[in-house]
């Protein structure tokens, strides 16, 4: 399995180093998986995305600790457990401020007042194709477990909202 190792850091998959060794498949992966049990491999994706919900089940109280788990989420990861998320548009609407979604900015009045009451908030900035024309998309997540938290801020400080010129709809 000498021939695994040096593939394997290079960041090949199991079907990879297996066409270019020619050793069959599951004697590739057990070899990986035994390297990644005496730490000479870093953990595999699947792994360190096992590790990363557990770790979103049992938030931390910091908030320091909260920024850093989110900003691990991938995209693929967000998508694939949304129960453990929700979006601040989401919020908005929870708040009963819907009506300031219409604007188009209204991320920009809505994001700071969420970050300064220490709510972990990570965009995600996509390129996506709309009818043949590449257009970016913002999304943006913060934790489930946050929700309530972010309601009441928002209910709190709708004055907040409404002097950074946003008008209601």
């Amino acid at each position: 399995m000498l021939k695994v190792l040096p593939l394997a850091r290079q960041g090949l998959t199991v079907s990879e180093i297996e066409q270019i060794t020619g050793i069959r498949h599951d004697l590739v992966a057990s070899s990986l998986f035994r390297q990644r049990v005496k730490g000479r491999l870093p953990e595999s994706a699947r792994q360190f995305n096992k590790r990363l919900i557990e770790a979103i089940v049992n938030l931390p109280e910091d908030p320091e600790l909260r920024k850093g788990l989110l900003d691990q989420v991938s995209f693929g990861l967000y998508r694939g457990n949304l129960k453990s998320f929700t979006t601040p548009r989401a919020c908005l609407r929870l708040a009963g401020l819907g009506r300031l979604i219409g604007n188009y900015n209204w991320a920009q009045a809505v994001v700071p007042v969420l970050r300064s009451a220490e709510i972990a908030i990570k965009e995600f900035f996509l390129n996506v194709n709309d009818d043949g024309v590449e257009v970016e998309r913002t999304y943006r997540i913060m934790f489930k477990a946050e929700q309530k938290k972010a309601i009441s801020t928002l209910k709190n400080r709708v004055d907040e909202l409404d002097h950074r010129g946003i008008p209601f709809i």
